[in-house]
């Protein structure tokens, strides 16, 4: 997912900015489509392991962002306005069905 106007305009997205998604009608994305933007979870240290521990790296799970409705869809890329957001969108977001 990437931002209209990239990362060197604006680095964020809210309410009613428009977003580009990797994904188009070869992928099943069709006009309509309501989809859910996620963040990437980040990686933390479990302190009850060993630095040297092969589990001493937890990954948190992603934190859904916001919704967005697909208005323009092409063979490869989709375009989609942001409806509504708990939190700013960044690029490289995950979007996927709610």
């Amino acid at each position: 997912m990437s931002i209209y106007g990239g990362l060197a305009g604006v680095g964020e997205a809210g309410p009613q900015s428009i977003i580009t998604i990797n994904r188009g009608r070869a992928d099943g994305i069709e006009v309509g489509h309501v989809l859910a933007v996620y963040a990437r979870g980040g990686t933390v240290r479990d302190r009850s392991q060993p630095k040297s521990s092969k589990n001493a790296l937890l990954h948190l799970p992603d934190e859904r962002a916001g919704l967005v409705f697909v208005f323009r869809v092409f063979d490869r890329v989709s375009y989609a306005l942001v409806m509504h957001v708990t939190r700013p969108i960044a690029p490289l977001d995950v979007v996927q069905t709610p």
